[in-house]
């Protein structure tokens, strides 16, 4: 199952989904000319921050994955001002457990 989630916050927008064990995420940089240099990813097991400069101006978000994840082994990169990030879920932390659902009738 392939979900997509998109948060906004007032500088950077992230899209990502779950795939192959792995969140994939994508997000927007202000401008296409970006370059590498002005660019900072750090990551911990549930989420990452990223910051750009752009015109001597530093933009950081920070994001939480809702997922353990493991950071040494994430892969990203950049292009036209999109940074995309592979991060390897943890084992234990894939399949979860079984909500059980119920369903509610309206009153009569």
């Amino acid at each position: 199952m392939t979900m997509t989630n998109v948060f906004k916050t007032n500088r950077l927008r992230m899209s990502h989904y779950i795939e192959n064990d792995r969140i994939v995420a994508e997000i927007r940089l202000p401008g296409s000319k970006i370059r590498m240099e002005d660019v900072e990813l750090k990551g911990g097991d549930q989420g990452f921050c990223v910051k750009a400069k752009k015109n001597s101006r530093d933009i950081e978000s920070c994001f939480y994955l809702g997922h353990r994840v493991d950071p040494a082994t994430t892969k990203a990169e950049l292009a036209r001002g999109m940074v995309r990030l592979e991060i390897p879920l943890q084992k234990e932390d894939i399949h979860g457990w079984n909500i059980p659902l119920s369903i509610s009738l309206p009153d009569s």
